[in-house]
């Protein structure tokens, strides 16, 4: 039927929708919905391939619409939910700020963080034009980057006492509270309570997302051991990893990714 043509545009739309509304979650302080509303992206982003990969639906227009809504889902979203919290850092920390000089009531550093936006457009460009990538991945996929950033928000709140924080009440507030409770279980703890570190963990993942590095893709031409042993490693431990420290796990997962990744391209790892 040719209704089915239209099902993966209609995914692709879905995921651009839920990240708009993540962004505006955020804003009115509900990170946790923002976070998941990543997820969600992730999700349809996933099946919108498989969709016009099924149906035979794919086009220029889909492609293109695929960049644009991972931009907004994947580079904008969990920008806007660091920069948030960053704001939320300064705000308790009573940074000094010259309001009437500047004009802002905010530190102008935090909208550095606005650079993984500019990289995943980027990286999204060169991507659309490089037939290349059809295997494997040159920079770091940017839903990968999406997924880390909501999976380190929802640790923090998966090991703290705002995990029992009822999900229609703003949450923006008690994630400083979470922070500077001495009642946590929360591995990246030290990174939550340092401002210079986010911001550096922001350029790195922005840095990677461009990177001149080949990464190891899931699209399998063929499910053999040996053509694919890296890639079944990698997917084995980064579920026992999932499975015992949850959302904890994702920067462990992250680094696993590129072992993994230089394991299977040793010999053109560098691209």
């Amino acid at each position: 039927m040719a209704i089915l043509k239209y099902i993966p545009n209609f995914l692709t739309l879905a995921n651009l929708f839920s990240g708009c509304v993540g962004i505006a979650m955020v804003s009115v302080g509900y990170f946790r919905w923002g976070a998941m509303s990543i997820f969600l992206s992730a999700f349809l982003d996933f099946f919108d391939g498989l969709a016009a990969r099924a149906f035979k639906a794919q086009s220029a227009i889909g492609k293109d619409l695929d960049s644009l809504a991972d931009v907004v889902s994947f580079g904008v979203l969990p920008s806007f939910i660091i920069f948030s919290y960053l704001k939320i850092i300064d705000q308790t920390a009573f940074i000094d700020i010259n309001y009437s000089n500047t004009g802002l009531p905010i530190s102008l550093v935090n909208f550095s963080v606005f650079v993984m936006v500019v990289f995943s457009a980027l990286r999204l460009a060169r991507f659309n034009h490089d037939p290349g990538q059809q295997t494997s991945f040159k920079g770091l996929p940017t839903p990968a980057n999406g997924l880390f950033w909501a999976a380190m928000f929802m640790g923090l709140y998966a090991s703290t006492d705002i995990s029992q924080l009822n999900w229609y009440q703003p949450d923006a507030n008690h994630l400083i509270e979470a922070v500077n409770t001495e009642k946590h279980a929360f591995l990246w703890m030290g990174l939550f309570k340092n401002k210079t570190a986010f911001i550096m963990i922001a350029f790195f993942m922005s840095l990677l997302l461009i990177a001149p590095i080949r990464l190891i893709s899931f699209k399998l031409n063929q499910w053999s051991w040996h053509e694919n042993k890296f890639i079944y490693l990698f997917i084995l431990t980064s579920v026992i990893l999932i499975i015992s420290l949850g959302f904890e796990a994702a920067p462990l997962v992250l680094n696993l990714y590129l072992l993994f990744s230089i394991l299977t391209f040793r010999k053109s790892f560098l691209s």
